[in-house]
């Protein structure tokens, strides 16, 4: 089940178990564009500042269709014993008056337990 709430968050559940709040977290991400045009990830880099170096792309999936003026392409990695989804966000907007905008982001999903664990009472 996946519920939206405000902020571009949604919570994500099975069943009656405690779900997880989930948001997009952009971060660094250093690729290799190789000579026939393809994009490589090669270190991503979390905001707070770890670095991780990708051993090894499982999966690609080129980019989608276009939602919202953006396409999305997927990559599986695998790095520091982890399997891992990074996004290649391309945006692209064409504005009549002001020209095209158009850039490339990437990103993960970054989850938040929703529950505190071994929660203190702050009353004596």
């Amino acid at each position: 089940m996946a519920t939206d709430i405000p902020a571009n968050k949604t919570i994500r559940c099975r069943g009656t178990k405690p779900g997880r709040r989930v948001h997009k977290q952009y971060v660094d991400v250093f690729a290799r564009t190789n000579a026939d045009g393809s994009i490589v990830p090669i270190r991503v880099c979390w905001p707070d500042g770890r670095c991780f170096t990708i051993d090894e792309i499982v999966k690609t999936v080129p980019f989608g269709p276009i939602i919202h003026d953006t396409q999305t392409a997927t990559y599986t990695c695998r790095f520091a014993r982890w399997k891992t989804e990074i996004y290649l966000e391309h945006y692209h907007k064409e504005d009549p008056i002001h020209g095209a905008e158009d850039h490339l982001r990437w990103w993960v999903w970054a989850f938040d337990n929703t529950l505190v664990k071994n929660d203190i009472d702050p009353t004596p």
